[in-house]
């Protein structure tokens, strides 16, 4: 038996003797079976056999804000996608009414695809952002897209 082995077997003993401990004098359901674990021996469920371990979490997390900032940016880069696959197919489209509508809107799309990725890679970071910061970006990115989708049935 190396270090680490005997440094992994202590930590797993401190976990599990934390975890009986809490278990002691709390009606605490097994996750898999529902089995009440108060006053547990082991760092096992005595009704499924399932190993058990401690763990912090939070409470409530909080991704609304980054659904709402993805699926609005997303869908922005499919239509941007499709629009990329239009021009390339039929040419830039000539456009007689609000030609500077579409310019701006035709623009966003182009935009949306590399900020999908960006905004799923930066996930982390948006959720550490204050709460109303993240809904601030959420409902920024929302009517833009919105605004842009729209502003298609407004040219020509």
């Amino acid at each position: 038996m190396n270090m680490s082995d005997v440094a992994e077997a202590s930590t797993r003993s401190a976990d599990e003797r934390a975890l009986i401990e809490f278990l002691g004098q709390r009606d605490v359901p097994c996750p898999l079976c529902g089995y009440n674990l108060r006053q547990l021996r082991s760092a096992r469920c005595p009704e499924c056999g399932r190993e058990l371990e401690l763990r912090v979490g939070l409470s409530e997390p909080r991704q609304g804000a980054w659904v709402t900032a993805q699926i609005a940016i997303a869908a922005a880069a499919g239509v941007g996608g499709l629009a990329i696959v239009a021009t390339i197919m039929h040419g830039w489209p000539n456009v007689s009414r609000r030609q500077w509508l579409f310019n701006i809107c035709f623009f966003y799309y182009m935009l949306a695809i590399p900020l999908a990725g960006m905004t799923y890679l930066l996930r982390r970071r948006f959720l550490r952002l204050e709460r109303n910061a993240q809904w601030w970006i959420a409902i920024a990115a929302s009517i833009a897209t919105a605004f842009s989708i729209a502003s298609m049935f407004l040219t020509d």
